[in-house]
């Protein structure tokens, strides 16, 4: 028998992790589910002693911690045609399997794809995460939402991606025009909330062009930031900043922006800017796996042969083989390995003949320059402000990927035998925090009464080990549901009053 929303069940005899505080619950403690939600936990201070369910689950002693975070991921960067869809129908399971029960996807040209895919997982028709769309609004001309012309067709097409009118409802970029007034830009924000159903709204602070990294993007003004996030605000949705600058770190933090995506890059972050930080509402979701995919000695970087490219570069040797192995399907394997055989010696080209190493030029600083600005961040009590996505679909990684972002910020922050991130904050990081930084901790993120049953359950104790987080899952509840449950639970009916 498996649980359904209709019926109350208990969760009894598991070691159950408060995330915010980084500990376990006392022992005695026990969860009541009801129509997907947890609704009691007896054992707690001011919850009742008693409970009538239908049912009750022994967990034998295992761990239970909250679903996961992706905050940043893109779906349709993912290869086209029956392999694509087989691929996306993989990423989505291993979503489920690894205990990753919400993902973000914060820019997508086509919402067609997007919204067939939530609407199968709706149905039970796939299994996988709940799909959370940003959509993004700038600037005509901007990184992102550039203008409509052949040439930028056919490079997009290089990468498979196929550009749309951005008036059509389907679109996922809403634009204004660059010199556009507050009400101008409200309207955009409206039009992304009622036309496309943004769950989140997007910015971006990039000054170069998306593909070539050459100067001169449209960048979003302070005015018209001030005025989106309001109005947003206003319609009770989160938003989000792509962020490479410093600028735009110290802008999107300043306006209030919910999260930053990325880090900067173009210079160092200071003191002043951890304190801005942490006395704001942003979030930062460093995405360092895109420094794992896309940070190499490219000829022409200033960081070319830079140290800690090179360290990278060690730590790419002891793994790399195997997550493709893992992430990719077998036909797709020898093009994914391709790529980073390419990279490591120095650059990549289409055909053999057209040069596309630009963004990974670029890119090459995410780990030297991002990963000190990291660093300094963490350094100032800033962990706390940090989110766990890892922009899978550009890169390399899969949306199921979190362990593997998680390994990354062991790579960065935890140095020399320098413990900065303690298994307690890759935890925090990948649930609450995650949570806070989407703007949805008032239903996920953690184990409390009145919040959301997605609920994992692993071997082991992911409080001393972090890299139990994101592994393959003992069992999964999402929704209250039942949905993997690998070790053998048995819902044992009818229940009775527990204490």
């Amino acid at each position: 028998m498996t649980p359904n929303l209709a019926e109350s069940v208990k969760l009894d005899n598991a070691r159950i992790v408060d995330v915010e505080n980084g500990c376990y619950y006392p022992p005695q403690v026990s969860l009541v589910i009801q129509n997907g939600k947890i609704v009691a936990m007896p054992g707690l201070p001011g919850e009742p002693e008693r409970v009538q369910t239908e049912a009750v689950i022994d967990l034998h002693g295992m761990t239970l911690i909250p679903g996961l975070f992706n905050t940043h991921c893109h779906f349709e960067f993912l290869p086209k045609g029956e392999i694509g869809t087989q691929q996306t129908v993989k990423n989505l399971r291993d979503c489920v399997d690894r205990g990753v029960t919400n993902v973000r996807d914060t820019l997508c040209y086509d919402l067609v794809g997007n919204r067939a895919w939530a609407e199968k997982i709706g149905r039970g028709e796939i299994p996988g995460p709940r799909i959370h769309q940003a959509i993004h609004i700038g600037p005509l001309g901007d990184t992102y939402a550039p203008q409509l012309n052949l040439k930028t067709r056919f490079s997009f097409s290089l990468i498979g991606m196929k550009l749309i009118d951005y008036s059509l409802k389907t679109s996922g970029v809403v634009v204004f025009r660059p010199d556009a007034g507050p009400q101008e830009v409200r309207d955009a924000v409206d039009r992304a909330v009622d036309e496309r159903g943004a769950q989140t709204i997007k910015f971006c602070d990039q000054p170069e062009h998306f593909m070539s990294y050459k100067p001169g993007a449209k960048v979003i003004t302070p005015e018209q930031l001030a005025a989106a996030i309001d109005q947003a605000v206003r319609r009770g949705v989160p938003t989000t900043m792509h962020n490479v600058t410093v600028a735009g770190f110290r802008q999107g933090v300043r306006a209030g922006v919910g999260s930053l995506a990325h880090l900067p890059l173009d210079s160092a972050l200071v003191e002043a800017d951890a304190a801005l930080l942490l006395n704001s509402c942003t979030y930062v979701e460093p995405t360092l796996s895109v420094g794992y995919f896309m940070s190499y000695s490219i000829k022409g970087s200033p960081f070319f042969y830079d140290p800690e490219i090179q360290r990278l570069d060690q730590f790419r040797a002891q793994g790399y083989q195997a997550i493709i192995q893992e992430t990719w399907l077998p036909e797709l394997q020898p093009s994914r390995m391709a790529l980073h055989t390419s990279l490591s010696k120095g650059g990549m080209k289409v055909f053999g003949v057209i040069d596309i190493s630009e963004p990974f030029r670029y890119y090459s600083k995410m780990i030297p320059t991002g990963g000190q600005n990291l660093r300094l961040l963490a350094k100032h009590g800033a962990t706390s402000r940090l989110g766990c996505g890892n922009d899978a679909g550009p890169t390399n990684a899969s949306a199921a990927a979190v362990g593997h972002e998680l390994a990354m910020f062991d790579f960065v922050l935890n140095q020399e035998g320098n413990q900065v991130f303690t298994a307690a904050d890759f935890l925090r990081t990948a649930t609450i925090q995650s949570a806070r930084s989407m703007g949805v901790e008032d239903r996920f993120g953690s184990i409390q009464p009145g919040k959301v049953a997605d609920l994992v359950v692993l071997e082991g104790d992911p409080l001393q080990h972090f890299r139990l987080i994101g592994k393959p899952v003992q069992a999964l509840f999402m929704d209250g549901n039942l949905v993997i449950n690998r070790c053998g639970l048995e819902v044992n009916s009818p229940g009775d009053e527990f204490r």
